[in-house]
């Protein structure tokens, strides 16, 4: 695996691209998970499920709002 080559840590995902299989493939590799750009709330319970690091957002305060309401 290319990233792991250059000696990443982390991989960062398209949320289209962010299925299951490919998180548990980068889990199994000791790379942590950052999905982009996403911009509906529902995201956030899907990042504490499957475990990513991080999400990018156009709308951080929107997604912060959201977390705040327990989302």
């Amino acid at each position: 695996m290319a990233t792991l080559a250059c000696g990443a840590d982390e991989i960062l995902l398209h949320h289209l691209l962010a299925k299951r299989g490919i998180l548990d493939l980068a889990r199994a590799a000791n790379l942590n998970a950052v999905v982009w750009t996403v911009d509906d709330p529902k995201w956030l319970s899907r990042a504490r499920i499957v475990g990513l690091r991080a999400l990018m957002t156009n709308n951080p305060a929107k997604m912060l709002q959201s977390l705040r309401q327990g989302f």
